[in-house]
């Protein structure tokens, strides 16, 4: 039941998180996802500690010879009937990942598109704070450096091949209860045979919910690390606040945000003064596309104004503050 329960929500998460953005949420449902996979591996994780507890008290009545004994037979068939089913689903959740990553795949392509055929019209146009001579610039880093939508493009294609974490989640669950049964299955094989090894069971299950909790500790990481909004796997904080801090011209780094919209997703917002803004914003993209984020919002303002225009603090460096 918990099987079919998981497939089912994985799948219709799957497909919420490839709803576009609208004005109430402006990054879309991406985070459906997200929720579905933590929802996914916990309900698992406390099932998988019941079994345990359940495997351990009999191992402790076995010591005082008050087990009950169980059918060895009537164990097997029905472990090997779970074996079959986790094994269906499994390969349903897998044919499912794939059709998602292409049917993103797919879309990704169609706004490529879009954006080479814009690209022109787009070039002939300066920016409203550029015409003004605004002295807070806010400029998104997938907005300009057009010449490198490839690479963004490239940025893109690979967050999305990295992994469906819902998906990955649904069939970690199916996996979880494949080796369950599996577990179950042996025991039941070895008492058939030695009808007295009724501790096998326990045993087993003990020993096959290790194999789980190892096999989900990944995922339960990501998605909290998401929904905490935590710096991502595979990106150093330091390294990026040195590497804009270090570029020349730039001055006053503070409120460096670098967080994931979604697995393999990373975003970054960061405040800073420029001596001169545009040289700035394109030297800040490259470092973001260094670091594999191709999301960022960077907000500059004249390295001559005495405040920061967005928070009210004085112009001094803050050592790339949080």
């Amino acid at each position: 039941m918990t099987d079919l329960s998981s497939f089912m929500i994985a799948i219709m998460a799957a497909n919420i998180s490839m709803k576009p953005a609208t004005p109430k949420y402006t990054y879309g449902m991406i985070r459906a996802e997200v929720l579905s996979a933590l929802c996914s591996i916990s309900v698992l994780i406390v099932l998988t500690i019941y079994f345990v507890g359940e495997a351990s008290v009999r191992i402790y009545k076995f010591t005082q010879g008050t087990m009950e004994p169980v059918d060895g037979k009537l164990m097997t068939i029905v472990a090997a009937i779970g074996i079959a089913v986790n094994i269906a689903l499994a390969m349903v959740l897998g044919v499912e990942n794939h059709v998602h990553m292409e049917e993103g795949m797919v879309t990704l392509n169609s706004k490529s598109k879009k954006k080479h055929r814009s690209k022109k019209s787009h070039k002939k146009k300066k920016s409203h704070s550029e015409e003004l001579n605004v002295p807070l610039m806010a400029y998104g880093a997938t907005d300009h450096d057009h010449d490198d939508h490839h690479d963004h493009d490239d940025d893109h294609h690979d967050h999305h091949k990295e992994k469906n974490v819902n998906l990955s989640a649904a069939y970690l669950h199916v996996l979880g209860d494949l080796i369950q049964s599996v577990a179950v299955f042996l025991a039941g094989l070895l008492i058939m045979w030695k009808p007295h090894w009724q501790v096998a069971d326990p045993i087993c299950t003990i020993i096959f919910s290790i194999i789980v909790f190892k096999t989900t500790s990944g995922i339960l990481k990501s998605t909290t690390n998401v929904l905490l909004e935590g710096v991502p796997k595979g990106v150093n904080w330091e390294k990026v606040n040195r590497d804009i801090r270090e570029v020349p011209g730039i001055h006053n780094v503070h409120d460096l945000h670098i967080w994931s919209i979604s697995v393999g997703k990373p975003a970054l917002t960061v405040h800073c003064s420029a001596d001169d803004p545009r040289s700035a914003i394109l030297a800040v993209t490259k470092i973001c596309k260094k670091h594999g984020i191709a999301h960022s919002t960077v907000q500059i303002q004249d390295a001559q104004d005495a405040d920061c225009l967005v928070c009210g603090d004085s112009q001094h460096d803050h050592g790339g503050s949080i």
